[in-house]
């Protein structure tokens, strides 16, 4: 060999190796971390969204309601209004019940008015993680309801959300 040819010694390829390492991991954690984010953000929404819709499902319920009757979960009460109805000329009384749907962790609503049950919030853990509770002095009706959102990623989004709801008085 000539003694003018230079190339890399070992030392110069195990530390090159080394600074590629860092450099690879550092860039692979910040990439997990930014996809990982949007995730965990998406879930927050969604918690959040399906809170507020089922609670102001029950808050239009509550508002034009006279009367809450309560029940033990999963049944958690109803609420009842009556409403002249001009078509048939009379006084209809309806009513909305809210329900858990063990099988599937929803909030399930239904009404008597046109016979629709439908899920406002299908991210319920347990029963007990929605609470009617009811001040017949004030004629209301405290709502409180917990969401949970847990894709399998290792982690899972609670939001807890309350409502007052103030019934009509009855005439």
């Amino acid at each position: 060999m000539f003694r003018n040819e230079r190339g890399f010694t070992f030392v110069e390829l195990i530390i090159a190796m080394a600074l590629t390492g860092i450099i690879v991991s550092v860039m692979g954690s910040a990439l997990f971390h930014f996809l990982s984010t949007p995730a965990r953000q998406s879930d927050h929404i969604t918690a959040v969204n399906e809170l507020r819709f089922a609670l102001d499902i029950i808050q239009n319920d509550g508002v034009q309601a006279q009367s809450f009757t309560s029940s033990e979960a999963p049944d958690y009460g109803y609420f009842t209004w009556e409403i002249y109805d001009p078509d048939l000329g009379t006084v209809v009384t309806y009513t909305a019940s809210y329900s858990y749907d063990d099988g599937g962790g929803r909030l399930i609503r239904e009404e008597t008015k046109d016979g629709t049950i439908k899920s406002i919030a299908s991210h319920i853990d347990a029963a007990e993680d929605v609470v009617f509770i009811t001040n017949e002095e004030a004629n209301a009706v405290m709502v409180t309801i917990t969401v949970t959102v847990d894709n399998g990623g290792g982690y899972s989004v609670v939001e807890t959300g309350t409502r007052n709801i103030e019934m009509r008085v009855s005439p």
